[in-house]
């Protein structure tokens, strides 16, 4: 059975993609988009939508990564198409796939993780089984996060708004018809997926909550490393520092959260995002963290 398009490609990217952005060659990531595609889901797609698919590398700061500057991206070579999707609505695609990608890569992140906590077995003892279990409780929570975090843009958001667009479709008379309803499409999406300005505060806070997830990978990478055993980075990282970060990172992880569900929970004229609060909150744990913070 052929995997999902995007996690076979993320995965096939992400050694590249953490490598620095001047680094990147964008003729390695196109083959890899292309194999990607024959051992995939992808393959399923019609031939020109596989040949229009393309890497483009955005320019590049001092301290980005591949992740960065990376996006997928759709040549169209009719002229027709081309007046449809402008550059100002193919930018606001690319905002939307920036937000996208950095929750997969989120969730790349989170599931190396997860691989490399169960090579730890064969290391543990009584000293370090507790740096184990910190590092593993952490990686749940944020592994909640991301999942549901996808399901409602894939389900309440993306396909949600698909579906009215395809409705509209049907009863489109004319061309400014149809585009009054491809700009609709994207509205909802935009407005839904909490990347217009009104959504400014929760849009920031989930960033800060994926920054979170990129600084457990980094510290994870520091306790251990292949080739190293685990039990002898602790000991030579200092077992006491390692389980202080563990435990400033929970902290801040649990923080951000609490501030987000705080401000999800004020939009109250939104049920899906009411929604989304509960189901990042289904046993109210960053309830209990937020209104710790006030005491």
């Amino acid at each position: 059975m052929r995997g999902d398009f995007v996690q076979v490609i993320t995965d096939a990217l992400g050694e590249d993609l953490d490598k620095p952005a001047g680094m990147i060659l964008r003729h390695n990531l196109v083959r890899v988009l292309e194999n990607s595609m024959r051992i995939s889901s992808g393959e399923n797609e019609s031939e020109i939508d596989r040949d229009r698919l393309d890497v483009r590398l955005l320019e590049a700061s001092k301290k980005d990564t591949g992740w960065d500057i990376f996006r997928l991206d759709y040549r169209f070579t009719e002229a027709a198409l081309e007046n449809f999707f402008s550059d100002r609505v193919m930018n606001r695609y690319m905002r939307i796939f920036a937000f996208l990608w950095e929750l997969k890569r989120a969730e790349h992140y989170l599931r190396n993780l997860w691989e490399v906590q169960r090579s730890w077995n064969a290391s543990l003892n009584s000293s370090s089984d507790q740096l184990f279990l910190q590092c593993a409780f952490l990686r749940v929570k944020m592994n909640h996060f991301i999942l549901n975090l996808q399901y409602f843009l894939v389900y309440e958001v993306l396909d949600s708004s698909w579906k009215t667009f395809m409705e509209e479709l049907k009863s489109a008379s004319d061309l400014q018809v149809l585009l009054g309803s491809h700009a609709n499409y994207l509205n909802s999406i935009t407005t839904r997926a909490l990347l217009r300005e009104e959504s400014r505060d929760q849009h920031e806070r989930i960033l800060r909550i994926l920054d979170t997830i990129l600084d457990l990978k980094e510290l994870q990478d520091q306790i251990y490393k292949p080739g190293a055993g685990f039990e002898n980075r602790t000991r030579a990282g200092g077992m006491m520092d390692t389980q202080s970060a563990l435990g400033k990172l929970e902290k801040e992880f649990d923080s951000s959260m609490a501030g987000l569900l705080e401000s999800l929970n004020e939009r109250t004229n939104d049920d899906n995002l009411i929604l989304l609060a509960l189901r990042l909150d289904f046993n109210e744990h960053y309830s209990v963290v937020g209104r710790e913070r006030f005491l």
